[in-house]
């Protein structure tokens, strides 16, 4: 029993290890396109902690794929995590959305999608000023080293290949959400 004790503390450290760099990776990510002054993550005191969770419940994630079963499980981690999520099915539904809330803080987009595909809505955002400094991270299906140099070349924060890994998605809200660490216009 002793010896699994320390095998399950041993696989929670990895784990721990594991997140915190991939949190940090996200940082560099958003820190490399302008939007965050530090790779180190804020850290919030007894004090601000109360103000911490406010602006939590203020950030807002758009999830634009049509596998609703996805949506609803990013979705679900997010909204756990206490952040607001906007949910739309395609491109064209995804601006609408956009419209209606200008203040999204990040958008995760799938490339396969009806009526507008994912690389359409991303540079149809990026070559207009609809959300155009808005991080962007690709949640698909498709490996392709062509298409992630295209996703690159428009302006992508990352590219993540489904099954995406919940905590990966989540470390890319917070390091959007942390207002301390924003650069200002």
């Amino acid at each position: 029993m002793k010896n699994q004790n320390i095998g399950n503390e041993e696989i929670e450290k990895k784990k721990k290890e594991r997140e915190e760099r991939e949190f940090k990776e996200s940082i560099e990510v958003l820190d490399n396109l302008g939007l965050i002054e530090s790779n180190e993550p804020q850290q919030t005191n007894d004090d601000n902690k109360e103000a911490h969770e406010a602006f939590k419940l203020k950030t807002k994630v758009l999830i634009v794929d049509d596998n609703q079963e996805f949506r609803e499980l990013i979705d679900e981690i997010i909204v756990e995590a206490g952040y607001t999520v906007i949910q739309a099915q395609d491109g064209d539904t995804a601006l609408k959305k956009i419209s209606e809330h200008p203040d999204i803080s990040i958008i995760f987009a799938d490339l396969s999608m009806p009526n507008m595909n994912g690389f359409q809505f991303i540079n149809l955002l990026r070559t207009t000023n609809i959300a155009s400094g808005t991080p962007i991270v690709i949640t698909t299906a498709l490996a392709e080293a062509n298409l992630i140099d295209k996703a690159k070349k428009l302006g992508v924060s990352s590219y993540l290949i489904k099954p995406v890994d919940p905590i990966r998605v989540l470390d890319f809200v917070k390091a959007s959400a942390m207002p301390m660490n924003k650069k200002s216009d």
